[in-house]
């Protein structure tokens, strides 16, 4: 028996939910790169001699090379060069300061780890590619700065030109960090000059929880199709004669001693059933619950912690409640 699920009873809630990473400049096996971006023209541009940077791995996703300057003129083009039009922006954010110059380092984090973007305050990057140990962090509008002069960065980034201790910028819905200080931060996500670097965030996806109330009213669904009710649980369906691929409705022989004999040509329905189910009283339990679309395609199963009796003089309404 099938009823239809009343519109007012599909309830849907979203929340967003966020899981904490820590990737390094050796997980590029895991799709973290740290590229150089450096600017020039790209005429006459020869992959075999231009300056790339070159991940090697044994298993998948395998080598990659990166090419200095396509990876410069890609990030500009995509994030800095029509700067502040928001229309020809990626990753717009109208508080974040962008400012490019001849050359920059980024770090790429893959979508399967970040979601929908990275939760905007969540960076911490520990980088050890100078004699100090830099610790960047973001201002959650976009900005990269050094967590050694917050105070300078705090004060600086509210005036017009914004400098102060500012690195660099992070674009949130792309995964993408971009470092673009030309002097003491210079190889900063490479991995040149030091111990490398170990990178922190927190991804962010949102997800849907569907409450959906199905109700069985009085009289319904009190009765059953179950094989176990009928009398010796003798057939189930009448099969006709000649019946092609009969092999594949019944088992392959009707001796289940060594599995040889023939197949009979029908079976005979039971035209009884157990004697407690005869019973005035006699009551399924509800124990699962299945949800299906307009086509009939079963979608959500819903189990009960215990079986509830269906009593024919009550209403019983059931909540399923799942989160994709």
């Amino acid at each position: 028996m099938f009823k239809n699920v009343d519109p007012s009873d599909v309830s849907v809630k979203q929340f967003v939910t966020n899981k904490r990473f820590t990737v390094s400049d050796i997980d590029s096996g895991s799709g973290v790169f740290g590229l150089t971006g450096t600017s020039s023209s790209m005429y006459a541009f020869a992959v075999d001699t231009a300056d790339k940077t070159t991940f090697t791995n044994s298993t998948a996703p395998f080598s990659h090379s990166f090419f200095h300057i396509p990876v410069f003129r890609q990030i500009k083009h995509m994030y800095y060069r029509d700067w502040p039009n928001p229309y020809n922006s990626y990753c717009f954010h109208s508080e974040s300061i962008r400012k490019l110059h001849g050359s920059l380092t980024a770090i790429t984090v893959p979508r399967e780890f970040y979601g929908e973007k990275i939760n905007p305050g969540s960076i911490e990057l520990t980088d050890d590619s100078a004699d100090s140990t830099f610790t960047i962090v973001d201002d959650r509008k976009g900005n990269l700065y050094d967590n050694n002069f917050s105070s300078s960065f705090a004060q600086r980034s509210a005036s017009a030109n914004g400098s102060g201790s500012q690195v660099g910028n992070v674009f949130y819905e792309h995964g993408m960090l971009v470092f673009t200080d030309t002097g003491s931060y210079s190889n900063v996500g490479t991995g040149k000059g030091g111990d490398g670097f170990q990178l922190q965030f927190e991804s962010t996806q949102t997800h849907y929880e569907y409450e959906i109330g199905v109700t069985a009213n009085e009289g319904e669904y009190n009765s059953t199709t179950n094989i176990s009710i009928t009398q010796d649980r003798s057939g189930s369906m009448r099969v006709a004669e000649n019946t092609p691929n009969i092999h594949s409705i019944f088992a392959p022989g009707d001796n289940p001693t060594n599995g040889t004999g023939s197949l009979a040509t029908f079976y005979n329905p039971t035209e009884e059933v157990q004697g407690f189910a005869t019973h005035s009283e006699f009551r399924p339990y509800v124990t699962t619950i299945g949800l299906y679309n307009d086509q009939n395609d079963l979608l959500v199963v819903g189990k009960l912690g215990r079986p509830i009796k269906n009593d024919d003089d009550l209403s019983l309404k059931f909540i399923v409640r799942f989160d994709i």
